[in-house]
């Protein structure tokens, strides 16, 4: 299997699945239970969004900026997609 090209659809699709899953067991078992608990309330109530650019993307993938936009609801991730330079980005 090889990895998804960065700023790909497939490559927004795995941060996608990986935010959603939140943190691993391992990182988990290194802060007391009570922050995870806060952490797992908060994400629960977050509604913002993210943006995240990349100036210069691979020829294969379109020229100009592209932008990671991550938007949250209810817990999870409701939106994870790559935007190129044309298409509206709206963040938080």
């Amino acid at each position: 299997m090889t990895e998804p090209a960065f700023f790909s659809k497939e490559w927004a699709a795995d941060v996608r699945d990986a935010l959603a899953a939140g943190p691993s067991a391992a990182a988990r078992g290194g802060k007391l239970p009570m922050y995870w608990d806060f952490f797992d309330r908060i994400r629960s109530a977050y509604p913002a969004s993210w943006a995240l650019g990349c100036r210069d993307r691979p020829a294969v993938l379109g020229e100009g900026p592209a932008y990671l936009v991550v938007q949250w609801g209810g817990g999870t991730v409701t939106r994870c997609q790559v935007l190129g330079p044309d298409e509206p980005l709206a963040a938080t």
